[in-house]
């Protein structure tokens, strides 16, 4: 489960990026249809916009030759919070499309290395994995994909796999696009695997933790309105429809005054990467953030627009996607806090559980290590020093009057009460 931090009653959330219309419509009928979190709904509809134009646009800032614009989102939730209907309404119009289209192929699931490579060369270098279970964050740390694979696809960086008894396999402009959705177990054991941290991988994710809404929805609730669906339908068939006209990417610029807004984001963005800056808690993910706006501009541009293929993006856009970056930026530090710091706090909340239904009045580390050992004792220290720091638990000096007594000759070790009496 997710460690509850405390944070505002209403945080900002994506959907307050997007302006009134059918598309935001759309957002909110389905949210409440599913009785999700609007921002569920917002997350798997920029995946199902990133499969359909998968590999077929690129955006060019300034000077810079065209980069690719597919993302990588991650969706953490608890068990029982509705991903798999979530990801669904998204995902229907695709299904609709590859159904009267047998040789198209746009999904991959869990794969071996060479198997998604050799996939991409037979389906012109474009993938997608849209899946609302983690079996590609398993797969991803088990060694079945190689970080490296997905981190040239973000790029779209030439991919090149040698064998010894068959024909080498190469994809020059690949494009692979993700949108996956976890339990927070699977989320921070991807997260904290060492080979997915040091290859980048995780900095090139966008992340989405929405509030739990169990125990608040309502039961009967109308269906999403047909109009609604059939909009979201028929922007998706427009999508997948489009194909450049050129061998590569349709390359999509920036209006002169949207160029400012965005290099002025990125400008905030280095100045907040020194240490103690509000984008320092991980230099990796922000520095690549801006790179990240254009993309959800480039995404956000062509689902605005009938044929967005030959217009500028407009600075009211740019202004939407650095809104959503801020939000998601949010949601990363907290993501980067329960990687880095998680176990501490799932320790510290297991020390608390058992601590208010122990018959012990007091405790020592000891005593916590005996009665929790699936937890080290380097852990337990840990999250008993965390549980004193924020002053859910206090040392106990009863021993000081008399209550206890301590045998001659040995340091007593230092035991622990809950505060408040043992109330949450």
């Amino acid at each position: 489960m997710i460690p509850v931090i405390s944070s505002p009653a209403r945080e900002p959330r994506l959907t307050d990026a997007l302006p009134a219309g059918i598309l935001k419509a759309f957002v909110q009928y389905a949210a409440h249809s599913i009785q999700v979190h609007e921002d569920m709904i917002l997350m798997n509809m920029l995946g199902g916009i990133n499969t359909a134009l998968n590999g077929k646009i690129a955006i060019k800032l300034g000077n810079q030759p065209p980069q690719p614009v597919q993302l990588y989102l991650l969706l953490i939730a608890n068990p029982g919070e509705r991903k798999s209907p979530a990801a669904a309404v998204s995902m229907r119009p695709v299904g609709k499309w590859l159904k009267d289209r047998c040789d198209q192929r746009l999904y991959f699931d869990d794969s071996s290395g060479s198997g998604l490579v050799q996939a991409m060369t037979s389906n012109g270098g474009r993938l997608a994995c849209h899946d609302p279970e983690p079996q590609l964050l398993h797969s991803i740390c088990r060694g079945g994909i190689p970080v490296t694979t997905l981190c040239k696809a973000y790029e779209g960086e030439s991919l090149h796999i040698d064998r010894s008894r068959q024909k080498p396999i190469f994809v020059p402009d690949p494009a692979i696009s993700l949108c996956i959705s976890s339990q927070p177990n699977s989320a921070l054991q991807f997260g904290r695997n060492q080979k997915v941290r040091a290859s980048g991988l995780l900095a090139r994710m966008l992340f989405l933790l929405p509030q739990p809404m169990a125990g608040t929805r309502i039961i009967d609730v109308p269906p999403i309105p047909a109009e609604a669906e059939a909009h979201y339908e028929r922007l998706i068939y427009q999508m997948l429809e489009y194909t450049p006209s050129a061998a590569e990417r349709c390359v999509l610029t920036l209006e002169p005054a949207a160029e400012s807004e965005f290099r002025a984001f990125a400008q905030e963005i280095e100045w907040g990467l020194v240490p103690g800056g509000p984008f320092s808690f991980d230099t990796a993910w922000s520095a690549k953030l801006a790179g990240k706006v254009a993309r959800l501009a480039s995404l956000l541009h062509c689902a605005s627009h009938e044929l967005p293929w030959g217009m500028p993006i407009t600075c009211d856009t740019v202004r939407q996607a650095v809104f959503m970056a801020r939000v998601f930026m949010g949601h990363a530090q907290r993501v980067f806090f329960l990687v880095d710091h998680g176990e501490v706090w799932e320790a510290a909340g297991a020390i608390e559980q058992w601590a208010r239904f122990s018959l012990k009045a007091s405790f020592s580390a000891q005593d916590a290590s005996m009665a929790l050992p699936s937890f080290p004792r380097k852990l337990i220290m840990a999250s008993i020093d965390m549980l004193l720091r924020h002053e859910r638990i206090y040392e106990d000096f009863s021993f000081l009057n008399g209550e206890v007594t301590v045998r001659r000759g040995r340091v007593r070790a230092p035991r622990y009460r809950l505060a408040n009496g043992g109330q949450a």
